[in-house]
């Protein structure tokens, strides 16, 4: 084993690299070298060459410098299994790096006992599942990469005892499911990576309950089912990539938990349409920013993508617009396809009933989303104090037996919706009507000016009833 050491100013190494050549152990005679030395900052061990020399975790010689070792990094070994507490005599760590060791398998509390850690780096091994317990009393870890594994599952909670994880990698693996407790606990969670895995479906409230999530990629899955609360209570996510996988029709207000998305991909799946509902939540789709990539489906050129034709003229975002422009949709009929791109198509084209609305884009309302005054959390390892939140044991069920229909289109743009507005401004202006009558009716203190109030309301009563019908006078008078 070659080793090299850079020095700080005081002539302490601090930073040392070594690299193995040949099959060490423990007792290999150039461990001696890091006696005494008490201000080592940084260690790196790599197998030279390319071969799988280093078959176990160098701890014992780096505890003279326990006090001061801040970055651990071994690459290139052949580590199999970390073992329960293996780092527990390294309490200061920030950073642990144990890339392409052909690690299988992680012991139960196999990083115990590292409060300041933020970076954990696990990407390029074997492991296959991720375990409950596992990655247990890390309070401090920002970063987490498991990505180039061969994962296949995660069990419920895996993640709960790191509150303060902003960034999660786990792309390039096998993971074939997610349930509402696979990522519970992140609630300072700002980007997760699921790139390239095996995911089918998006149960209710798998991504629920994170306030800070920003960008979530799906990308090159086998995703053909999406639940409707799936993205639910999302309020500052921005970016969400469902490209390249086989996405036939999707449910109405998909995006209400996640009002704010500005770049939305999906791109490359089987879509047979997108309608006006599934994404209608969507406050900033007509302004400046907002993408939405729709090439490579195979949309039906029917009322249910009108929505298009209006987005087209009224989008503030000119990349958005000529975007627009470009989306095809095919007439299929029983003897032949033809495609056309949709804005070169009308209302009458697209099969549209007379009594078609066109949608509007005005911005809705905040529909139960949560508001805080926190800031919103870069994707770094910066260190937060957030306590978990638990779920409850029936809400789940409850709230998925509320949700709207993912089967229903609409050709009628956003009557439907508009129409429960409507009902509840109806009860909306019933219940001011009825706290005017209760404030009549009570009693009122000499010093309140309730008399002036209720003398304003019942002048405007009036005035709403004379107007017309001297107005109705004078024109009959002429």
């Amino acid at each position: 084993m070659y080793c090299s050491c850079e020095q700080d100013d005081s002539l302490h190494n601090t930073d040392v690299n070594c690299y193995v050549i040949d099959n060490i152990d423990n007792t290999d005679p150039v461990f001696k070298a890091f006696v005494g030395e008490e201000h080592l900052t940084s260690v790196t061990f790599s197998s030279f060459g390319g071969k799988k020399q280093l078959t176990f975790v160098p701890n014992a010689p780096l505890l003279h410098s326990k006090n001061t070792l801040k970055r651990y990094k071994i690459t290139q070994g052949d580590l199999g299994t970390i073992r329960s507490y293996t780092f527990f005599e390294l309490p200061n760590l920030v950073a642990l790096s144990l890339d392409s060791n052909e690690i299988k398998d992680l012991e139960r509390y196999a990083f115990s006992n590292l409060p300041g850690l933020k970076k954990l780096e696990l990407g390029d091994n074997r492991l296959e599942a991720v375990k409950a317990g596992t990655l247990h009393e890390l309070p401090s870890l920002g970063s987490l990469f498991l990505d180039r594994n061969k994962i296949t599952s995660i069990d419920d909670y895996a993640f709960s005892s790191m509150p303060n994880l902003t960034e999660l990698a786990l792309a390039e693996n096998a993971i074939e499911e997610l349930t509402a407790n696979t990522f519970h606990g992140l609630r300072r969670i700002g980007r997760i990576d699921l790139f390239r895995n095996k995911l089918k479906r998006l149960v209710g409230h798998v991504f629920s309950n994170m306030p800070y999530l920003q960008e979530l990629d799906l990308k090159n899955n086998e995703i053909s089912e999406v639940d409707p609360l799936a993205f639910h209570n999302l309020p500052q996510l921005r970016i969400i990539y469902l490209a390249k996988n086989k996405l036939r029709i999707l449910p109405a207000h998909m995006f209400m938990g996640a009002p704010n998305l500005a770049s939305i991909d999906f791109s490359e799946n089987q879509l047979q349409t997108l309608t006006w509902r599934t994404i209608e939540d969507l406050t900033r789709i007509n302004g400046e920013g907002f993408d939405l990539q729709l090439k490579g489906n195979k949309l039906a050129c029917d009322c249910r993508i009108a929505w298009i034709l209006h987005l087209a003229e009224t989008t503030k975002d000119q990349n958005f617009r000529r975007e627009l422009r470009h989306v095809k949709c095919e007439f299929r009929n029983p003897t032949f396809t033809n495609s056309s791109k949709v804005v070169r198509l009308t209302k009458e084209q697209l099969n549209c009933a007379e009594d078609y609305t066109e949608p509007t884009f005005a911005t809705p309302p905040p529909k139960t989303l949560p508001t805080t005054s926190r800031p919103l959390p870069e994707v770094t390892t910066e260190k937060y104090s957030k306590q978990n939140e638990h779920p409850t044991a029936d809400g789940d069920n409850r709230i998925i037996e509320e949700a709207p229909s993912p089967t229903q289109p609409s050709a009628k743009g956003s009557s439907d919706y508009n129409g429960v507005d409507m009902e509840n401004e109806i009860h909306v202006v019933h219940d001011q009507q009825k706290a005017s009558n209760t404030a009549a009716a009570s009693p009122r203190n000499n010093n309140s000016g309730g008399g002036s109030a209720a003398s304003t309301t019942s002048s405007c009563a009036v005035l709403q009833v004379v107007v017309p019908l001297l107005l109705l006078c004078l024109a009959l008078s002429r």
